[in-house]
């Protein structure tokens, strides 16, 4: 599982692979991004069926999607992204990629690194 930092951007990352493995580039590729709450279990959608765009420089198959994690998220929370599109070569069966993403929050550094040069022989 991935981890982010909340408040911080998150580059969500998806291949599309056919049942050979081999890279396809999707018709209308898009992303649902949700939440369940760790108090009720309510479900919260962040981004819903939005689309993405192929990676730059383009690898077929391979997309991209650029995401701000809500500071109002907790610490430990996951995410939850599904990918999903059709696949032309399958006679547009649809497609569900799925990844989770572990939210922390940012702890800042309490000792400093001193760098000490030690003359030897």
């Amino acid at each position: 599982m991935a981890t982010a930092i909340i408040g911080r951007i998150f580059t969500f990352q998806v291949l599309y692979v056919d049942q050979f493995n081999t890279p396809f580039a999707p018709d209308t590729p898009t992303i649902t991004i949700f939440s369940h709450s760790m108090t009720d279990g309510a479900k919260t959608f962040h981004v819903t069926a939005e689309a993405i765009t192929a990676i730059d420089p383009v690898e077929t198959g391979r997309y991209v999607y650029n995401f701000t994690l809500p500071v109002t998220l907790e610490e430990g929370q996951t995410l939850y992204a599904e990918f999903g599109g059709t696949d032309p070569g399958a006679g547009d069966a649809p497609i569900l990629v799925e990844q989770q993403v572990e939210c922390h929050v940012q702890i800042a550094a309490t000792s400093t690194l001193r760098v000490q040069f030690v003359k030897g022989g």
